[in-house]
């Protein structure tokens, strides 16, 4: 097994979200050279967040081939079973 470096966020706004990231060490160092515009949302001041939004599907492309699996739930009960990691091929 390759080894992984993961990532658990639970953002609490008008609801909350959990995401789960995993990517491969092989890519961590390429994930953050590409990935140096990716903000959270609220370190945004106001008057950027909808330009920030309204770029980030594009932006992602470009990143999500270097990921692993990427989950986005309002449910935590289904985090444990997305925690169990299988083998990275």
């Amino acid at each position: 097994m390759k080894n992984i470096i993961m990532a658990l966020d639970r953002s609490i706004g008008k609801r909350k979200m959990y995401s789960l990231v995993i990517i491969n060490e092989i890519n961590l160092l390429q994930f953050n050279q590409k990935a140096s515009w990716l903000k959270h949302i609220s370190e945004l001041p106001k008057r950027e967040r909808a330009s920030y939004l309204r770029k980030f599907p594009e932006r992602y492309q470009y990143l999500k081939p270097l990921l692993h699996k990427v989950e986005l739930t309002p449910f935590s009960a289904i985090l444990p079973p997305l925690l169990k990691v299988q083998s990275i091929q």
